[in-house]
């Protein structure tokens, strides 16, 4: 759902309140949801994600709208997954495989590298294996800090050279940071309460060097921020931002504007290099309905039965200009 809106009737809002709302899960994702749109059957081939994920022979797989890296078995050419560098330790891991195939067998090592060692492994071996049916591997107790890499191999347990065969899908790959490292937090900052006319940019006390982050319905995820283009370029074809639910919008290239309906979004503090803050929630409301004016007519205002009214103090009002008219609030 996107969020837009085209009126000539301008509307003040008033911040009600910020809340906070809770605390971001630190870690990462894989970014193969991003970066497959279409099945490949080559078993041969090396991809490399615009994340650093390195897949080498492995196709790519339509899991129901999932496009997940498939790893052959044969044993001339295994498949492999090795991740990116992460640099904030490990604590856990998780992901998700399946065999889509009538392969019966999933062996797999799960390596954690650090500095070109392994520094720890584990074995993912199911002989009972359902066909399309999706299972989990997750290890909780990982805990190491530093700069590493995931490496997943296949084992190729049938032994078969010349032939795909003991291929796995896996996706939705998952860690979190290693919980004892200490990682300096970007300071919290809050929206700046005031009304807010038509048009205006919503306002935070950041400091310099820290960004909003902010997301409608969901939280916002530092990893990945919207890099369409920027609603401050040329290059924006719109005349008002489009909101879209789910994504993540830097106020700094995309900023958080009122177009006259209420916002709720959540929102971080964030800094390059540091942990974002804790998440927060915005929440704005229109409080009222000012005229706009078109062309040089006069207004007149009116009550609700039609009575001239000179001047509109409290209340519910028509205004006419010209053949224009507006309802207002005063």
């Amino acid at each position: 759902m996107s969020l837009s809106l085209t009126s000539n009737v301008k509307k003040s809002a008033l911040t009600l309140l910020t809340v906070l709302s809770s605390q971001i899960l630190m870690g990462g994702n894989d970014d193969f949801a991003t970066s497959f749109t279409e099945e490949n059957t080559n078993y041969t081939q090396h991809i490399v994600t615009a994340d650093g994920w390195s897949l080498s022979n492995c196709g790519i797989k339509d899991i129901g709208g999932i496009f997940a890296p498939t790893l052959t078995g044969n044993t001339a050419s295994p498949g492999k997954i090795t991740s990116h560098m992460i640099e904030s330790g490990i604590s856990s891991l998780s992901f998700n495989y399946m065999c889509y195939y009538s392969d019966k067998i999933v062996d797999l090592t799960v390596n954690i590298i650090q500095s070109d060692n392994v520094v720890r492994t584990y074995q993912l071996y199911n002989d009972a294996v359902t066909q399309k049916e999706i299972y989990r591997f997750a290890e909780e107790d990982i805990d190491l800090d530093g700069e590493l890499v995931i490496e997943i191999i296949n084992n190729s347990p049938s032994g078969a050279e010349r032939y795909n065969i003991d291929r796995v899908s896996i996706w939705n790959i998952s860690w979190t940071d290693y919980a004892g490292s200490e990682h300096a937090m970007t300071p919290e900052c809050s929206v700046m309460y005031r009304d807010y006319e038509y048009g205006e940019t919503i306002e935070f006390d950041n400091p310099e060097g820290v960004d909003i982050l902010y997301c409608f319905k969901g939280m916002p995820d530092h990893r990945n921020i919207f890099a369409g283009p920027s609603w401050l370029s040329e290059d924006y074809p719109e005349e008002e931002p489009e909101y879209t639910e789910g994504i993540t919008y830097s106020h700094t290239t995309h900023p958080l504007v009122y177009l006259g309906h209420p916002i709720e979004a959540s929102y971080v503090s964030y800094a390059e290099g540091k942990l974002p803050s804790e998440v927060k929630t915005i929440n704005i409301i229109s409080t009222g309905i000012k005229p706009v004016v078109s062309g040089e007519e006069s207004p007149e205002y009116f009550d609700l039965c039609g009575r001239h009214v000179a001047n509109p103090v409290s209340g519910i009002f028509i205004e006419r200009r010209g053949d224009r008219y507006n309802k207002i609030i005063r």
